[in-house]
């Protein structure tokens, strides 16, 4: 029986504390390197997962218009079963393979899996998604269903996309026990571990950047790292009614993207693909063009409509996806900071001071400095090759450019991915001056 992976989904308003990641790792602050002289090379056969959460209407052109924007999967279809005519979950499935793009099917965190036969037939299936279990009889449920899924489904890798809140209740303390509980009975080898936090809130008339990200980051990063899994985030394309979001623009989705990167993220989901659900709506969500796809009348195909948020996931998308064969050879090994000489943003003042563990010093880094406030993540592949996820971590809202100098020692060159492509840069005394633009991110490999 192959593998089931089970992806945690963590929501995190505030700051997640894990306490099985605190204290110091050997990884963090370890970094003796010299850079290698031969450029890698990588064949294009690994992708970042980018993940569509809440399906759009079902038909091949809609379903297209998530491959056209990027997106590898889906989630099939909105929250809480509001599909109980499962012939309308095949029909999704059948254009899932139609249209080459994988898909979970939506199961409710208290209904058991019929791991019906027919989903095997779809090239597309891949698993199903269970938002939130909360107690321990709801969890029993969820691995249940991977249990099952695994029997029925031999020759296929399916996944439990098991969205994991926070909130702990029921019997389960700290997040801790409930992670625990879900490791010591199969979880640790499931294969990936997944974080859902929205960085664009706070108090401010316009929202700023949440003080929690960095630390809920860095906590499931190294979590992650430490059972040897894959980490998952999520970014927020809407607002959610009792959190106060801003609309993002297309340089707060790069933002959220890199920043994600620099914390070895292995996929990136975007909440929502498409604008909730059918009436009655909830408290929490309702339609808005925060989406990528909304709609006039819900259940008139013809007034669904592409937001500007779409276009921008576009860009974002395959920007990503134009070196993701490069990026996804390298594991996390922690992140740096720069803290800006001339910031004019609160971003780094809000997360940088909740942050544990940072990498304080790199053999092969003699000084990384920047105007606005950055962040850096540090990389390894299985060759020994490091590269750096550089992100201008100055609040998109207030466009704001940043100019980073990284001195490294003992490198002439670098491979630097700029919007995706490959440069190769001379380095004078070592120096690499950059001036990112708002959101920008960019991969850097040195070489001697």
């Amino acid at each position: 029986m192959k593998k089931i992976l089970c992806i945690l989904l963590a929501v995190l308003q505030v700051v997640l504390f894990l306490s099985a990641c605190s204290g110091e790792f050997p990884w963090l602050n370890n970094q003796s390197y010299t850079w290698k002289s031969v450029a890698p090379t990588y064949d294009d056969d690994k992708e970042l997962a980018i993940i569509a959460f809440w399906s759009p209407p079902n038909t091949v052109e809609w379903y297209q218009s998530m491959v056209d924007c990027g997106f590898t999967d889906v989630i099939i279809d909105a929250k809480y079963d509001l599909w109980p005519d499962t012939e309308k979950l095949f029909e999704g499935l059948s254009i899932c393979d139609e249209v080459g793009i994988g898909a979970y099917v939506a199961i409710n965190r208290e209904k058991e899996f019929s791991a019906d036969p027919r989903y095997a037939q779809y090239e597309s299936f891949k698993g199903i998604n269970t938002d939130e279990p909360l107690t321990k009889a709801q969890l029993d449920i969820v691995l249940d269903n991977i249990e099952k899924m695994g029997a029925a489904y031999t020759d296929k890798d399916v996944r439990c996309w098991m969205g994991l809140a926070y909130g702990v209740k029921g019997e389960f303390n700290t997040p801790d026990d409930f992670l625990e509980y879900y490791m010591d009975n199969g979880g640790q080898d499931q294969g990936v571990f997944s974080i859902c936090c929205y960085p664009l809130v706070g108090t401010g008339v316009k929202g700023e950047i949440g003080a929690g990200w960095l630390k809920s980051l860095e906590d499931v990063a190294t979590y992650a790292k430490q059972y040897d899994v894959d980490l998952y985030t999520y970014i927020s394309t809407m607002s959610i009614s009792s959190i106060t979001c801003r609309k993002p623009a297309e340089d707060d989705l790069r933002y959220t993207a890199y920043v994600s990167l620099a914390y070895g993220a292995k996929g990136i989901g975007e909440f929502c693909y498409m604008s909730p659900g059918l009436p009655p709506y909830d408290s929490e969500f309702k339609p808005n063009d925060y989406a990528l796809v909304n709609f006039t009348d819900p259940s008139d195909f013809s007034t669904y409509y592409k937001t500007p948020t779409w276009e921008y996931a576009k860009n974002v998308n395959f920007e990503i996806k134009a070196f993701d064969h490069v990026l996804m050879n390298y594991e996390w090994q922690g992140t740096m900071k720069s803290e800006g000489s001339d910031s004019q943003t609160s971003a780094g003042t809000n997360c940088f001071p909740n942050v544990e563990r940072w990498i304080e010093k790199h053999d092969g880094i003699e000084s990384f400095t920047s105007t606005e406030d950055a962040i850096m993540g540090v990389l390894k592949d299985d060759n020994g090759y490091e590269g750096l996820m550089l992100v201008n971590f100055a609040d998109p809202l207030y466009n704001r450019e940043n100019t980073v100098t990284l001195t490294f020692n003992g490198a002439t060159r670098a491979i630097v991915y700029i919007k995706g492509q490959p440069q190769t840069v001379e380095l004078v005394d070592g120096t690499y001056t950059v001036t990112l633009e708002p959101g920008e991110g960019q991969f850097i490999i040195p070489l001697s």
